[in-house]
């Protein structure tokens, strides 16, 4: 059964416990990083399959919404097992106070929604499980020599294993400060396109 649970409600630990449980966990669901980038954050959680969904909401005007947290591809749901009827049930699982969302998903496929309107987009992933060279033998002459003039300017690139260390990155920078506001709160394939959709309405 999907409960919905406040942020003060969700545990740590539990959390990333589960999420690590998933087929299709990400760092998009980590819990420091949905805290950096949608403080305050709510959940869905089915207690039976350990699948869950982060909801990152605000509220204007008294009218409480779900939105897109930044740099964030897709909010899940996130599952141990592949399920195409996943994305719906918790969709469907949404609490009657959020009355709009605006959020991107990641199933395989999705169904028709009387509720939402869908938007089938294509993300693009670079796997990083090959040696540099041979990663961008794949890439355009054009980004080659984008590549070759940043480094004749001095960009530096720094590897970051931690999500801390990303979530420390975007929270110095001066675009999130922006986007904050002060408001409180395995492939052979260099590249591969996998499906998202956007969910808008409810």
């Amino acid at each position: 059964m999907i409960k919905y649970m406040r942020h003060e409600e969700i545990d740590p630990v539990a959390w990333e416990r589960n999420l690590s449980a998933c087929v299709n966990s990400s760092w998009y669901g980590s819990y420091n990083t949905l805290d950096a980038t949608a403080p305050g954050w709510d959940a869905l959680v089915d207690s039976e399959s350990g699948a869950c969904m982060p909801l990152a909401h605000r509220s204007k005007f008294g009218i409480h919404y779900l939105f897109q947290p930044i740099l964030v591809q897709h909010c899940g749901p996130f599952s141990p097992v592949q399920d195409a009827g996943e994305v719906q049930r918790f969709l469907q699982a949404i609490p009657g106070h959020i009355r709009y969302a605006d959020i991107c998903v990641q199933p395989a496929s999705l169904p028709p929604l009387a509720q939402f309107r869908t938007e089938r987009r294509i993300n693009h992933m670079l796997r990083l499980n090959k040696p540099v060279d041979e990663l961008r033998a794949g890439y355009s002459e054009n980004h080659r020599r984008s590549l070759r003039k940043a480094e004749q300017l001095g960009v530096q690139v720094q590897t970051c294993r931690e999500s801390r260390d990303v979530i420390a990155l975007l929270e110095g920078s001066d675009q999130f400060k922006r986007w904050r506001g002060g408001s409180a709160g395995r492939s052979t394939a260099p590249a591969r396109g996998s499906a998202t959709w956007w969910c808008r309405g409810r």
